[in-house]
């Protein structure tokens, strides 16, 4: 689990859910299918380029990664409301998800 500063707590299931709720309140907030299993523990990290990204391992560690922007209009209203429904990765093997935040 990564328990991040605004509230929010992140974590994967095996089933390949990463999911974020609300710390106090324990209400899902938001989930991505990862199509494979989540086998990190979420990384919050801050890029060169001064953005806080968040990154996770799925599947079984093979295979390209790939980045995903998850900036949007609502992105001053906090990280949970920035985040939206995305499809699940095409490719199989491992993969590892990083996304932008706001």
């Amino acid at each position: 689990m990564l328990a991040l500063p605004d509230g929010v707590v992140l974590y994967g299931t095996r089933d390949g859910w990463l999911k974020a709720r609300d710390a106090r309140t324990g209400r899902e907030l938001w989930r991505y299918d990862a199509g494979t299993g989540i086998v990190s523990r979420p990384l919050a990290f801050r890029g060169r380029d001064g953005r806080p990204y968040l990154a996770v391992l799925a599947g079984d560690g093979r295979g390209a990664g790939r980045e995903i922007d998850m900036r949007d209009a609502s992105a001053d209203s906090g990280m949970a409301h920035a985040l939206r429904d995305l499809p699940p990765p095409r490719e199989p093997g491992g993969l590892l998800l990083v996304f932008g935040l706001p």
